[in-house]
């Protein structure tokens, strides 16, 4: 019953605005406060996140709350906004930055800052002259410095750069009920239990589905229990029914005791899996993007023989650090080369307009800082540079006993190396093919060499 009155209570009120420019009941512009207040339970009290707040009693997505009680938090980058949330709602905690990772540039509008954004295409076509370099917090740190791990609602309306926005929570610790989001296609969030439930047309709204949370958190615990983990594990690879190129192919070409590089660990679904198939192995995982080294980390925590590093594996002198292009819904797809044919052959992936500064090492130099001499795997997903990285080697190659590596039969990132490309530069030092995965009709699998002894 509630359900039907909240959606007829959002439909009037959408139907006063179409035909009489009127709103009842809403402080927002096209009644996002009603259809949150529907999707949260008509609560009396609550907690709610406020991103992109804007002016405090115009188009504001929490007046409402805020009157009846709830209290929050407001972010609002532009300064004449800030000050008028400050007076306005004393009773929140207001925060004068932007959300996010990295620093990015923000353009302004002379007067009204609705159109703000940090989109440079968006900036140009609405004629957005000011423009100053802002330092963003992520959005977890909003949660941790307020000792929040869970709210009500999110609203974010950042005008293009909700993804950047929704990427800087760690979304397993810090929750909300419901999410208001300005914009479509957010299916990044379908990982963690948020499943779209409503379409205004201008905004998308996602609830948080309570078995998939029980499902996280005890997916958290047996993570977090290192035996019951690595049981599971070693049931995971006892029947592996993986279509391409399974563990248990790899380590017919290795002996018990494998040193083995991972570049791109990514959140170490692989890495753990390589520790618990040789166990007095010994594993080097490279992960560079900070959210993603967090979980690598709690996921890699009670495993003795992997050693973490946090930065990404290059090929030139950069001074340590380097610009990476950070997708936006699939994070697996962060390069430190620009995007070529990915953006034609995966038009649902898109990349950050600004790029995120990360560590960098070089292999040989690091490979001789540590004294290894021999490498009997190196496992490599490192979106388009594991050409230019096999290269970087140098003659150091030659020490190298198996590869593991993405392919691509076309350029996907610019500079990136084919298939082709790699076979016969890898031929060249001795390595044979073993296997590859290629599918009918991809452009994009993996493949197995091996040094020809």
């Amino acid at each position: 019953m509630n359900e039907l009155y909240g959606y007829l209570k959002y439909a009037g009120g959408r139907l006063l605005v179409r035909l009489f420019g009127l709103k009842v009941f809403s402080y927002s512009s096209i009644n996002e406060d009603n259809i949150i207040d529907w999707l949260t339970g008509y609560k009396r009290e609550g907690t709610y996140i406020d991103i992109g707040a804007n002016n405090p009693d115009v188009t504001n997505n929490t007046k409402l709350f805020y009157l009846r009680g709830w209290r929050g938090i407001n972010i609002e980058p532009a300064q004449h906004e800030f000050g008028l949330l400050e007076l306005a709602r004393p009773g929140d905690t207001n925060y004068n930055c932007a959300i996010g990772t990295g620093i990015v540039t923000f353009f302004e509008g002379e007067d009204d800052n609705t159109g703000n954004t940090f989109d440079y295409k968006l900036a140009t076509e609405r004629h957005l002259k000011r423009s100053r370099q802002l330092t963003l917090k992520p959005l977890s740190e909003i949660f941790s410095e307020n000792k929040l791990t869970h709210v009500d609602f999110i609203s974010i309306d950042v005008e293009g750069y909700e993804v950047e926005v929704l990427k800087s929570n760690d979304w397993t610790k810090y929750q909300a009920d419901v999410l208001c989001i300005e914009g479509s296609g957010y299916s990044y969030l379908k990982q963690f239990g948020y499943r779209k439930v409503f379409w205004d047309g201008h905004n998308s709204y996602y609830k948080l589905f309570k078995k998939f949370h029980f499902m996280s958190k005890l997916k958290e615990y047996v993570i977090d229990h290192g035996f019951w983990y690595k049981l599971y594990l070693k049931l995971k690879l006892r029947f592996d029914s993986t279509a391409g190129i399974t563990k248990q192919q790899i380590a017919e070409q290795l002996g018990p005791r494998p040193v083995i590089l991972e570049i791109g660990a990514h959140v170490g679904s692989d890495t753990v899996e390589m520790s618990v198939l040789w166990p007095q192995g010994k594993i080097y995982a490279f992960e560079p993007l900070p959210d993603i080294f967090k979980r690598l980390k709690f996921k890699t925590k009670n495993f003795s023989n992997i050693e973490l590093i946090p930065a990404a594996v290059t090929d030139h002198d950069t001074g340590g650090t380097q610009e990476m292009f950070v997708s936006t819904v699939s994070d697996a797809s962060s390069s430190l080369l620009k995007p070529k044919d990915h953006l034609l052959y995966c038009p649902d992936i898109s990349f950050s307009e600004a790029t995120t500064p990360i560590r960098t090492v070089i292999l040989s130099d690091w490979l001789r800082s540590k004294k290894i001499e021999k490498i009997d795997l190196i496992w490599i997903d490192a979106q388009g540079m594991e050409l230019n990285i096999f290269k970087s080697l140098g003659e150091q190659i030659s020490n190298v006993s198996c590869i593991y590596t993405e392919v691509s039969l076309t350029e996907f990132y610019e500079g990136s190396g084919t298939y082709e490309d790699i076979k016969t530069y890898l031929g060249g030092f001795g390595f044979i093919l073993i296997a590859d995965d290629f599918q009918s009709g991809q452009l994009m699998g993996n493949a197995l060499f091996k040094k020809n002894q």
